[in-house]
């Protein structure tokens, strides 16, 4: 059979399957798809101005050819097909999909004016291109309407962020997910189709940061702590970016919701888009993760289209995870690997939207992500690795009611450590009330140095106090504290 009888036998078929589902009424079914695409045009020419000629010449295509539309379903949808095309040709990113819908409709063209039956296969063929390009185009563009906010109101796009984190709490726990008693065998997917379905409202939707009230680092409480920690530790990755020939090392130490992280990274990237950055978070959150991955003998990057299936090592993890856990000791095998899945996808979705959001917004930069769940892993990743030390540590808001004297431990700790292995490395943590005097609290940004300067002073912190108040340690370290 000769390629273009082959092509004819596709076309036909498609289009049998197409329009077996259209009513009978095909004139409304144009005006009404003409009317979204209408609405999709207004929406993207009001993201970029750049769309505004694209738009106006869909229009002019349209109205050259209405009468037809009203009386002739056939060239009703290539009118359509042709208008969704012009808008996806204006963006490169989906230049494939337009080019290729072009393509075939250039090769079938002649059909439209012999035969209305092989016209609409052409069609039919032609829209399933241009829906796909017009869906990638839309994603293209959420994710740039996205950034724009990020750069331009990070307090703006978090409280847009919130709203739609909660909506997903919601169905979450509508869907029992939350539940980890509760069998259910279907959780995982149930888990995959709601994020799914809510990237659709935000790329990000997973992602979050501090909005409680009563939280003087907030950035509703006051912006201003955020922004000035932001302007010092981009300006300290965008000095090595220019510096160094090798890959920036950037490491967030209490990373949580990721959102901080992505705010800093995008102001960087925008700066330097064609960064080389290996992004390093770590939090005690990815502990799920970074055990998992080891049970399965992975690495702890993630990638934009990272989907780890631990299906196929269950047996075993379940087992890892009974034995090393006293709480799962005599749990039952359907309520760990609820558990697991749900808390292992939940961390892993969350970091791969983080990548995919900052690789789409900034092709052009070398971008690679790693979870680690505290500094001491973080620290033995290093040494067994033989990886860099990082060029720039950094953390904000890390105090908790029951782990604030650890976390300033533990950051003290990792940022002394890098100091001694790369001098040159910078260190910043916004942090509020850092030596546990209420009367006199203070949001500062504070930098551990190794020696006394004349900025740096040595400081005690009383650490792990007693239900007398107490407490059970003190360390000493060197500290520059500029107060915000």
């Amino acid at each position: 059979m000769k390629n273009t009888q082959k092509l004819t036998v596709v076309l036909l078929l498609g289009a049998l399957s197409i329009s077996s589902t259209f009513p009978a009424d095909h004139q409304q079914i144009a005006l009404n798809e003409y009317s979204l695409y209408q609405r999709i045009c207004t929406f993207l020419s009001n993201v970029t101005p750049s769309l505004s000629n694209v738009t106006l010449s869909s229009h002019r295509t349209y109205n050259t050819i209405k009468d037809a539309i009203k009386n002739d379903p056939t060239k009703a949808t290539y009118a359509l097909g042709l208008f969704v095309a012009m808008v996806c040709s204006e963006s490169p990113r989906i230049s494939n999909a337009a080019n290729s819908s072009f393509r075939l409709y250039n090769r079938i063209k002649g059909w439209t004016k012999d035969n209305p039956i092989k016209a609409l296969c052409a069609c039919c063929a032609c829209s399933v291109l241009f829906s796909s390009g017009c869906l990638e185009l839309m994603t293209y563009y959420r994710n740039k309407h996205a950034l724009g906010l990020i750069l331009e109101d990070p307090e703006v796009a978090l409280n847009h962020l919130s709203i739609i984190n909660d909506q997903f709490e919601s169905a979450f726990k509508t869907e029992k997910l939350d539940d980890c008693a509760h069998p259910d065998d279907q959780a995982l997917a149930k888990l995959t189709s709601l994020i799914q379905s809510y990237e659709q409202e935000s790329p990000i939707c997973l992602l979050g940061e501090c909005t409680a009230s009563d939280c003087p680092l907030t950035r509703s409480c006051q912006p201003k702590y955020r922004e000035e920690f932001e302007t010092r530790v981009v300006g300290q990755l965008v000095a090595k970016l220019k510096s160094c020939d090798e890959t920036v090392q950037y490491v967030s130490f209490g990373s949580g919701g990721m959102y901080q992280d992505l705010v800093i990274l995008c102001k960087t990237l925008t700066s330097e888009p064609n960064a080389s950055l290996s992004m390093h978070l770590i939090d005690l959150q990815n502990k799920c993760f970074t055990d998992m991955r080891d049970t399965i003998e992975l690495d702890y990057q993630v990638k934009s289209d990272t989907y780890t299936d631990l299906s196929l090592n269950m047996e075993e993890i379940i087992k890892h995870t009974r034995e090393q856990i006293k709480f799962f000791k005599e749990k039952p095998d359907h309520e760990i690997k609820k558990n697991i899945q749900i808390t292992y996808a939940s961390t892993e979705n969350k970091a791969r939207q983080f990548i995919a959001f900052l690789q789409k917004s900034f092709p052009d930069a070398e971008l690679s992500l790693h979870l680690h769940n505290s500094n001491e892993a973080y620290l033995h990743y290093i040494a067994t690795y033989k990886r860099p030390y990082p060029d720039v540590v950094c953390a904000a808001d890390i105090t908790t009611d029951n782990l604030s004297d650890k976390a300033y431990k533990d950051y003290i700790s990792l940022s002394d450590r890098v100091l001694k292995n790369k001098p040159e490395s910078n260190n910043t943590l916004l942090a509020q009330n850092i030596f546990g005097d209420k009367e006199k609290a203070k949001s500062s940004l504070i930098t551990v140095s190794l020696h006394e300067t004349d900025e740096a002073k040595q400081r005690e912190l009383n650490l792990f106090p007693d239900k007398t108040g107490k407490y059970r340690e003190t360390i000493k370290a060197f500290l520059k504290i500029d107060e915000i």
